[in-house]
């Protein structure tokens, strides 16, 4: 699935104040994606790759960006699988000369990505908390049956039995 995808289903879950239609845009989503790339586009969906810390930081990142000369691509062509793969080598980068080919990595992302990807993509590596409504939607409504069943940040469990259980009023 290509990530414009991703950036469309999050411009319509922000652009709603329903819950319902935000809940229906992600699980049609969710549902489009193959199997084996629900974990990275959940990561996505939450700015919480699956890979965890990637070495890249806000202040990089910002200098990066405020640097770049790249001109992004004018049609999206780069898929999850491709973030996912440049995540996990910027996970995997370290050493001697790490943060210079971690900014190259970045660097060919960018290029790859239009600017609408690349804005989300800035976001998922500085981690925004900008996207917390797909974070409690992704974690209840995953269809994969491998994927945790606690919240990105330890909180208590996220389980289909507990997201269906109506809420107590204070």
């Amino acid at each position: 699935m290509l990530l414009a995808e991703v950036v469309d289903t999050l411009e319509a879950v922000t652009a709603t104040s329903s819950r319902r239609a935000k809940t229906e845009a992600l699980a049609t989503l969710l549902a489009r994606v193959e199997p084996a790339e629900i974990p990275a586009a959940i990561g996505l969906l939450t700015a919480a790759p699956r890979q965890g810390r990637l070495g890249v930081g806000w202040r990089a990142l910002a200098a990066m960006t405020a640097a770049m000369t790249t001109v992004h691509a004018d049609a999206a062509a780069v898929g999850i699988a491709d973030v996912d793969a440049v995540f996990a080598e910027l996970a995997a980068t370290s050493g001697e000369g790490s943060s210079g080919r971690r900014t190259a990595l970045l660097h060919e992302l960018a290029e790859r990505a239009t600017a609408r990807e690349w804005d989300l993509l800035a976001r998922v590596l500085q981690g925004s908390c900008a996207r917390a409504p797909c974070r409690a939607c992704c974690w209840r409504r995953s269809p994969a049956p491998q994927m945790p069943t606690r919240h990105w940040c330890g909180a208590r469990p996220c389980s289909p039995a507990i997201s269906a259980r109506p809420r107590s009023s204070p």
